[in-house]
């Protein structure tokens, strides 16, 4: 067993504005985010110039909070990826795929304005390699406490896949 130790520090879901389409309505909301970014065609190869390509894919997400008037919240993603001349096609290095992240939550209510949600994870990414598909089961804790306009939420996250087999964020 593998133990990591990862810190993240970027735009949450809940903060992504740039691409995201979303309405507001009975504490649910609906995104979709379209994705471009640059990678390898060959991201093993070594000793020789490796050249560029594009992937593609887009991020559909729904989010339920307060589900029938309780602290029971549900967020859900579907999304795909294209890697454009990706020249392990065919092989179980292939990296086009669809994943699918499922997080459930209750929100436990410690103070009028603190307030503590542990939360169950699953994310299945199913890659056209098999190599670059996985499994990944988790749970992690996070703690809201409203300070004025400012609201920081430490999390702690524990992930285990069969990749990395430990992950703890």
């Amino acid at each position: 067993m593998t133990l990591f130790l990862v810190l993240t520090f970027g735009i949450a879901w809940e903060t992504l504005a740039a691409g995201a389409v979303s309405f507001h309505a009975h504490q649910s909301r609906l995104a979709r985010c379209p994705t471009l970014r640059h990678l390898y065609q060959l991201n093993y190869q070594l000793n020789t110039a490796r050249r560029q390509t594009d992937i593609t894919g887009n991020a559909y997400r729904l989010k339920l909070e307060s589900i029938s008037g309780s602290s029971f919240s549900l967020d859900l993603v579907y999304a795909t990826t294209d890697v454009e001349d990706d020249l392990n096609a065919g092989t179980d290095l292939a990296r086009d795929a669809e994943s699918y992240y499922a997080k459930g939550g209750y929100r436990f209510t410690v103070s009028p304005s603190s307030f503590l949600i542990p939360s169950v994870i699953y994310i299945q990414h199913d890659a056209d390699g098999s190599a670059n598909s996985f499994d990944s089961y988790g749970t992690d804790i996070s703690w809201f406490n409203i300070l004025g306009k400012a609201t920081p939420n430490p999390t702690s996250r524990f992930t285990m896949n069969r990749r990395t087999c430990l992950q703890l964020v």
